[in-house]
């Protein structure tokens, strides 16, 4: 990291629907019928866990960790979340990526003009197979010659992959400033009798980039990927391939490996934040913030003290917000500003998790 031109985050925009979803939503019915799933384990992931047990005591420290944690939270079916806003059906996933950006643009004093790439990433784009980052292009008026690109595969984890995009484009010179935006709508395409209809709720996040002054900005980037977990959480068509008809769904594909990712994601970020925190040369004490990305309610406090960062500040946007994909970590971000948790010089750092699985993790220290 030391040989490449650092970059900064300029400036942070969120926009959340007004409209909050209470935990009222759900029927009693289907609450009911979450606690039997979960606890009698009557379906057939946990049939076929049962005739090949898995040692417990023999998994490593965060694993153990994360299932503590994990049942700590047992008697809660919606797992922490108490609200989430939701986005009414007329607005697309591009639109609050917009009203984002514009938000970041002003905190940072960057141009519209002076923006030479754009990259969005939704959990739900607009549409398959067109970048949603020329939808957000033409909503802010960028100029014609500013590269627009989407990953939107990346899901929860897609924001670090954004950072690290940006720092190739800045570093190569190919550009000088560029606007990162997330969004999720996934609480309209997951149904209301899932458990994890829950955990979601609606929102956009967006991030202005560019160069470093003095010793800030990011200091270290690291990743991981796990492709043996595809397919586990996923959106699609049930028992289909998406092409092959039928509403597409935010949907479990396969409880046991779901659950497996989930608690190994503790000891993953570990290791990526490990890695991020060698490559930026600073120690644990400079860490003054730490967010992680929040789902479940635990993720953010166990993570924490795993990685030995109990000094760090800290937000908690699940509660009131659920998750947010990948706009999670720019949501962290832009209410610590906001709220004097992270100041100028200070140290921080992000660690998320997101399905198919990739892990990654972004050391820096905050310039603006």
């Amino acid at each position: 990291m030391s040989s490449t031109p650092r970059i900064d985050i300029l400036g942070t925009g969120v926009y959340l629907p007004p409209t909050i979803r209470t935990n009222d939503y759900w029927s009693q019915d289907i609450v009911d019928s979450w606690t039997q799933r979960t606890f009698l384990k009557k379906d057939k992931d946990a049939a076929r866990a049962a005739k090949a047990p898995v040692d417990e005591a023999a998994r490593s420290p965060g694993w153990k960790l994360a299932l503590e944690a994990n049942q700590a939270w047992r008697d809660d079916p919606f797992m922490g979340t108490r609200e989430r806003r939701i986005l009414e059906d007329s607005v697309e996933s591009t639109d609050i990526e917009a009203l984002a950006a514009k938000e970041a643009l002003a905190d940072s004093g960057v141009a519209l003009n002076q923006i030479d790439a754009v990259i969005t990433q939704a959990a739900t784009p607009d549409y398959l197979c067109n970048a949603d980052a020329c939808s957000v292009h033409q909503k802010l008026g960028l100029k014609k010659s500013c590269l627009s690109i989407s990953n939107d595969a990346s899901m929860c984890s897609g924001f670090v992959h954004q950072l690290t995009l940006a720092e190739g484009l800045i570093a190569s010179g190919r550009a000088k400033y560029v606007l990162l935006c997330q969004s999720q709508v996934i609480a309209r395409i997951v149904e209301r009798e899932a458990q994890h209809s829950s955990w979601f709720g609606d929102g956009a996040a967006a991030v202005v980039v560019g160069p470093a002054t003095g010793n800030n900005g990011v200091l270290g980037l690291a990743h991981q990927t796990y492709g043996q977990f595809i397919g586990s959480v996923y959106t699609g068509v049930k028992n289909k391939k998406w092409y092959q008809g039928g509403d597409m769904l935010s949907l479990v594909g396969d409880r046991g490996r779901a659950r497996e990712m989930l608690l190994s994601s503790v000891d993953w970020a570990k290791e990526v934040f490990d890695d991020a925190l060698a490559q930026s040369g600073l120690a644990r004490d400079d860490i003054r913030f730490y967010a992680a990305h929040q789902m479940p309610a635990w993720f953010r406090a166990v993570t924490q003290g795993h990685l030995g960062l109990e000094h760090a500040r800290h937000n908690d946007t699940y509660p009131w917000a659920g998750t947010i994909a990948g706009a999670n970590l720019p949501l962290a971000l832009h209410l610590a500003r906001k709220e004097r948790l992270l100041q100028k010089g200070d140290g921080y750092a992000f660690v998320a998790a997101g399905a198919g699985a990739t892990v990654a993790a972004v050391v820096a220290r905050l310039g603006a």
